[in-house]
C-alpha cells in the first residue's frame, strides 16, 4: 500500500524552534515527530511512503538517508515552487494505481488506519475524510456529514456564530487515484479549498470516517507542550522508545545525584543533573542536557545539549538545542528560547516572549517584547579580563578567536601564553594558541603556573603581550602587556572589535605561526625568589597559608632553602593568584598588603629610589616618599594613553609591587636585617587602614561620577577626594555595572564610615 506524507510547511507558528529544522523534525519526548508518523504506516500495513518536501528538506532527506524505515520503502518528492496541499501530493502521486493514504508529516495521531480504509472501500468513495470531535472548532476545517458519513459541506476555521459542526478535518484522507485527475498541474491547489469543495459539486462520493483516538495539531507551542505531556500521560498509543519506570521515561540511565524527578517526564541519555533540582511533572529533557543545582523545571522541553546553570527556573516552556540559561534566569509560560540562545545571569523571559537562535539576552534583563533582530552580546573585557561560565560562554572556539585577534594586533609580536593548570585551562589557552598560530603569529607556551609567576615569566621572556587562562566553573582570559602590567585601553578596545567582528588573520597554510615551549622560565622565577632575601631569613619560623597548591609547595622549599624553619610562628597568607598576600602573628595580628607595600616602598625611599605602584595604591605612600625626597609614580589599571610610560617602565624593574610571594620574602628579609619584630616596622609608617567596596548600579556610572565629582571635575582613572577622615577613591568598573570605592583613614572605623557615606551618595544619585 501507498502513502504520502505532507512534510514541506514551513512551521511559521513553530518559529524560532523551526528556524533550522523543519516542523516535522521537531522532537517529542526525543524523537522526530515524522518517526511516530511512520511508525504508525507501518503498524498498518503500508510499504511505500513519499514524502513531500520544500522547506529545509534536505534535513529531512539526510536524517532518514537513503535506506528503508522499519521496512518501509521511502522516496522524496521535493516542490521547486509551492504547490500547495493538493500539487504536492499529485506530484509525489503519480504512478499509484490504487487507494493511497496522505496523511500531515507534523501531527502526531494513533488512529486506526485499517479500518480507515475499510470503510473507505465498503463505501466506495473517491475520497475518505479522517474526522475527529473538537472542543473548540474555530481553528479547524470542518466537515458537516449525513449518518451515513457521506459528506454535505465543509467550513474552514468558522466563527462560533457559523459551528454547525464540531468534526474538523484532521489533514489525513484515504484518496482513490481518480482524485489525482481533478488536480491541475503545476499549480499551486489545496484539498480543503479547491479540490474536496469540487468533488462535492460534482456530487462524487466523498465520505467521512469519525476517529476517537488521538490527534492533536501541532501549530503552536501549547499544542506542541501538551502533546508531549499527553505522551506520557499515556494518552497517545506510540512508541517512546525509552524505559518507563514509574512514569518516567528514559534513555540509557537515569541520572544519579540528589535531585528529584516527579512523573511523568521525559530524560533523554547522557542528562546531569544538580542538587536539589525538581524536575516536576510534564518535563522533557533531550540527550546530554545539563541541569546544575537548585532548579526548577515544570512542563518545559529542553532540547539536546543545552546547558542550565544554577536556581534556574524552566515553567511551560521550549529551550531550544545548545541553548544556554545562566545563573538565576527564568524562562516561562511558553517562553521560547531558540537554538544557541544565552540567557544571561538574573534575566526573565516572560510569558510568550521569544528569543531567536544565536541572540544573548543581557544579564539582568526582563525582556518585554521578542528578541529576534540585532547582534549578540558582544565579547568585552571587564575588570578580571575576558569572563563567563567554562564551555559556555568561554570556549574553546572563542578561545581560538581570542588568540588569532590578538595575533592580527600584534603581528611582529611574540605572545606568551600561561594557565593556572586545570584541565580547562589547559584546554582553553591551548586553543588560544592555535588561534594564534592560524593567524600567522608567534607563541611562546609558559604552560601551567599562576598569574604572578606567569607575569614574571612575561617580563623575563621578552614578549610583547600575554595572556592568562585561570579556569575553574568560570573562566577569566586576561590580557597583558609586557611584564603582566595591563594593556592599553585603545588596543583593549581593537582586541573586543577584532574578536567580535570576526577580523583577524586567516594564515595560508605555509604561513601558520609557531610555537616555543618556555616552561623552564619557571624555574627562572624561583631563582627570583631566593635573590629577593637580601640576608640568611635562619631564626625566622613560618607556615605557608594559600588555596594554591604549587604556591605553598614553592614557597616552602624556597624559605626552607633561605634558611626558615617550616612550622609555627608568623602566618603567611598568599592568594591563589600569588599577587597579594598578608601575615600574620599571635602578637601583633594582621599586616595587610597595603602596608607591606608601605613598608617595602619605605625601604626604596630611604635607600634614594623612587617606586612604581599601582593607582589605587594607599596615598601613605606618597606621604612616604614626599618625607625622604622621592617619588612614588603611579601607573593605570586601565591605561588610555602612554602618560603612565614612565611608572610603568620603572614598575618592570620592581615585580614585588605586584607578586605577593616577592614581596613577603623581601618583607621577611626586611625584618631580620633590621632585626625588626612586626610592631617595630609598623611603627615606621604612619597608621592607615583601607576599606574597599563595589555597589551595582542601574545607571550610566559617567552621570553619577559627574554627581560625585561637582566642581571637582578631571580626566583621570576615576576620582580621587580628600575628606575631613582621609581619603578616597571612586571609579566604575570596566563594563560599568558598578562602582568601586577605596577609602584610607587613620583607623578603620573612619575608613568605613567615609565608604559607607559614599556608598549612600552613590545609591542616591543611581535612584534619580
Amino acid at each position: 500500500m501507498n502513502s504520502v506524507i505532507m512534510a514541506g510547511g514551513t512551521g511559521t507558528r513553530l518559529r524560532p524552534l523551526t528556524c533550522n529544522i523543519p516542523k516535522p523534525l521537531a522532537t517529542l519526548c526525543g524523537r522526530p515527530v515524522l518517526e511516530y508518523i511512520l511508525d504508525l504506516i507501518d503498524h498498518h500495513g503500508y510499504n511505500k511512503a513519499v514524502m513531500t518536501l520544500m522547506y529545509l528538506g534536505n534535513k529531512i532527506v539526510k536524517h532518514f538517508g537513503d535506506s528503508d524505515y522499519k521496512g518501509l520503502e521511502l522516496s522524496y518528492s521535493f516542490e521547486d515552487t509551492p504547490l500547495g496541499t493538493a500539487g504536492s501530493v499529485k506530484q509525489a502521486a503519480k504512478g499509484f494505481d490504487d487507494d493511497f493514504l496522505v496523511i500531515s508529516g507534523d501531527a502526531l495521531c494513533d488512529f486506526d488506519l485499517t479500518s480507515a480504509m475499510k470503510f473507505h472501500k465498503k463505501n466506495k468513495a473517491i475520497a475518505t475524510l479522517i474526522v475527529k470531535k473538537v472542543e473548540d472548532p474555530r481553528e479547524y476545517g470542518l466537515v458537516a456529514s449525513g449518518k451515513d458519513g457521506r459528506i454535505a459541506a465543509f467550513q474552514e476555521k468558522p466563527s462560533l456564530a457559523h459551528c454547525t459542526t464540531d468534526f474538523a478535518n484532521t489533514g489525513i484522507y484515504i484518496l482513490s487515484p481518480k482524485v489525482l485527475d481533478y488536480i491541475p498541474d503545476g499549480k499551486q491547489v489545496d484539498f480543503a479549498c479547491d479540490v474536496f469543495p469540487e468533488l462535492l459539486r460534482r456530487n462524487e462520493p466523498i465520505f467521512a470516517y469519525e476517529e476517537s483516538g488521538y490527534w492533536c495539531d501541532i501549530g503552536d507551542f501549547k499544542s506542541y507542550i501538551s502533546c508531549q505531556k499527553d505522551m506520557l500521560a499515556g494518552k497517545v498509543k506510540c512508541d517512546i522508545h525509552a524505559i518507563n519506570k514509574d512514569g518516567v521515561y528514559y534513555k540509557g540511565k537515569l541520572p544519579q545525584g540528589n535531585f528529584a524527578i516527579k512523573a511523568p517526564a521525559y530524560i533523554g541519555e547522557g542528562v546531569t543533573v544538580g542538587t536539589n533540582t525538581k524536575i516536576e511533572a510534564g518535563s522533557v529533557l533531550g540527550d546530554n542536557v545539563t541541569v546544575g543545582s537548585d532548579c526548577k523545571l515544570r512542563d518545559c522541553i529542553v532540547y539536546d545539549g543545552t546547558y542550565i546553570s544554577s536556581n534556574v527556573s524552566c515553567v511551560g516552556s521550549i529551550i531550544g538545542k545548545n541553548a544556554k540559561l545562566l545563573k538565576n534566569s527564568g524562562v516561562y509560560e511558553c517562553g521560547v528560547i531558540g537554538a544557541d540562545a544565552t540567557i544571561s545571569e538574573d534575566s526573565v523571559v516572560p510569558e510568550n516572549i521569544k528569543v531567536w537562535n544565536n541572540k544573548t539576552v543581557p544579564c539582568g534583563v526582563e525582556l518585554s517584547e521578542n528578541l529576534q533582530y540585532g547582534n549578540t552580546t558582544d565579547v568585552l573585557c571587564a575588570d578580571e579580563g575576558i569572563c563567563g561560565e567554562t564551555n559556555v560562554n568561554i570556549t574553546p572556539q572563542l578561545c581560538v578567536r581570542i588568540g588569532a585577534s590578538m595575533a592580527s594586533l600584534s603581528p611582529k609580536s611574540v605572545i606568551g601564553v600561561g594557565n593556572s593548570g586545570s584541565a580547562g585551562a589547559k584546554a582553553l589557552s591551548m586553543a588560544i594558541i592555535s588561534g594564534i598560530l592560524s593567524a600567522g603569529g608567534e607563541a611562546w607556551d609558559i604552560g601551567s603556573c599562576f598569574e604572578s609567576q606567569f607575569n614574571y615569566c612575561m617580563a623575563k621572556s621578552g614578549a610583547g603581550f600575554g595572556v592568562f587562562v585561570e579556569s575553574g566553573a568560570t573562566t577569566s582570559i586576561k590580557t597583558v602587556n609586557a611584564g603582566g602590567l595591563p594593556i592599553l585601553r585603545s588596543l583593549e578596545r581593537k582586541l573586543e572589535g577584532a574578536i567580535n567582528r570576526g577580523e583577524y588573520n586567516k594564515a595560508r597554510p605555509e604561513e601558520f605561526g609557531s610555537m616555543s615551549n618556555l616552561t623552564p622560565l619557571k624555574k627562572m622565577y624561583e631563582v627570583e625568589l631566593l635573590k629577593s632575601a637580601n640576608v640568611s631569613l635562619e631564626g625566622i619560623s613560618v607556615q605557608v597559608k594559600t588555596s594554591n597548591p604549587k604556591i605553598k609547595e614553592l614557597m616552602n622549599s624556597v624559605l626552607s632553602r633561605l634558611g626558615c624553619s617550616i612550622g609555627n610562628g608568623l602566618y603567611l597568607h598568599i592568594s591563589s593568584d600569588g599577587r597579594t598576600a598578608a601575615v600574620y602573628s599571635d602578637i601583633s595580628g594582621y599586616l595587610y598588603s597595603e602596608k607591606i607595600l608601605a613598608l617595602l616602598c619605605l625601604e626604596k625611599f630611604t635607600k634614594g629610589e623612587d617606586v612604581a605602584v599601582p593607582y589605587a595604591s594607599p596615598a601613605v605612600i606618597d606621604t612616604l616618599a614626599a618625607k625622604h625626597g622621592q617619588s612614588a609614580h603611579r601607573y593605570y589599571d586601565c591605561p588610555c594613553d602612554d602618560s603612565d610610560r614612565a611608572a610603568r617602565q620603572l614598575a618592570l624593574e620592581q615585580p614585588f609591587v605586584r607578586d605577593g610571594l616577592i614581596m613577603i620574602i623581601k618583607l621577611l628579609s626586611f625584618l631580620k636585617e633590621n632585626e625588626y619584630t612586626i610592631d617595630d616596622a609598623l611603627g615606621l609608617v604612619p597608621d592607615f587602614s583601607t576599606v574597599a567596596r563595589e555597589i551595582k548600579v542601574n545607571r550610566n556610572p559617567s552621570s553619577i561620577m559627574k554627581g560625585l565629582s561637582g566642581d571637582r571635575q578631571k580626566i583621570g582613572e576615576g576620582l580621587k577626594l580628600k575628606t575631613d577622615g582621609g581619603e578616597i577613591l571612586i571609579r566604575p568598573a570596566k563594563l560599568g555595572k558598578s562602582i568601586m570605592i577605596i577609602s584610607e583613614s587613620y583607623k578603620a572605623e573612619t575608613a568605613g564610615e567615609i565608604c559607607d557615606f559614599f556608598s549612600n551618595e552613590i545609591k542616591t544619585l543611581d535612584n534619580k
